[in-house]
C-alpha cells in the first residue's frame, strides 16, 4: 500500500481520483492547491504526488519545480487539460515523471501509478544493493589483514 498525495483545485476531481485511488488500495491525500500541496510533502512522505497543471496560486508546473528542489527523488504525475508536446517535453524536462491528459481515463491513471510506484521500488532495492556491495568493498579487505595477522601469530 503506497501513500499518494493529489493536487487539483477542483473538490469534484479530488474526491473521484481520491476514491479511484482508494479502490487501487492506495492512501491518498489532497491538495486543493499548489502551496497546500507543498505544505504536505515538506511535513508527510508521499510515495508519488499527482498534479494538475492548471491551478490558481501554484500551477503545476511551478509545483514541480519546488517540489523537486525540495525532493529530488520525487516523483510526479501531472495532469492536463491542455495537452500538447511541448508542455510535456517541457514537464519531463523540469523533473515530472509522467504526464496523463484530461479528462481522465482511470485505466491509464492506474498503469502510470503501478509503473511509477514499480520504478520507486526498483530504485530502493537499487540502493539497497549498492549499499551491500560497498559494505563487501570495505569488510573483504579489513577481513583478509585479520586473517593474516592471525595467521603470522598462529605460526
Amino acid at each position: 500500500m503506497s501513500k499518494i498525495l493529489f493536487i487539483d483545485d477542483d473538490e469534484t476531481m479530488r474526491e473521484a481520483v481520491s476514491r479511484a485511488i482508494g479502490t487501487m488500495g492506495h492512501i491518498c491525500d489532497t491538495a486543493a492547491d499548489g502551496f497546500e500541496g507543498l505544505k504536505k510533502i515538506k511535513e508527510e512522505n508521499y510515495d508519488l504526488v499527482i498534479t494538475d497543471m492548471r491551478m490558481p496560486k501554484l500551477d503545476g508546473k511551478e509545483f514541480t519545480k519546488r517540489a523537486i528542489q525540495f525532493d529530488k527523488g520525487i516523483l510526479i504525475i501531472v495532469l492536463t487539460g491542455y495537452g500538447s508536446v511541448e508542455s510535456a517535453v517541457e514537464l519531463l524536462k523540469l523533473g515530472a515523471y509522467d504526464y496523463l491528459e484530461k479528462p481522465l481515463n482511470f485505466e491509464d491513471l492506474e498503469f502510470v501509478i503501478n509503473r511509477a510506484l514499480e520504478k520507486k521500488k526498483m530504485e530502493g532495492q537499487l540502493s539497497f544493493f549498492k549499499g551491500m556491495i560497498y559494505t563487501l568493498i570495505i569488510s573483504i579487505p579489513i577481513w583478509l589483514i585479520l586473517g593474516i595477522i592471525l595467521a603470522a601469530f598462529l605460526s
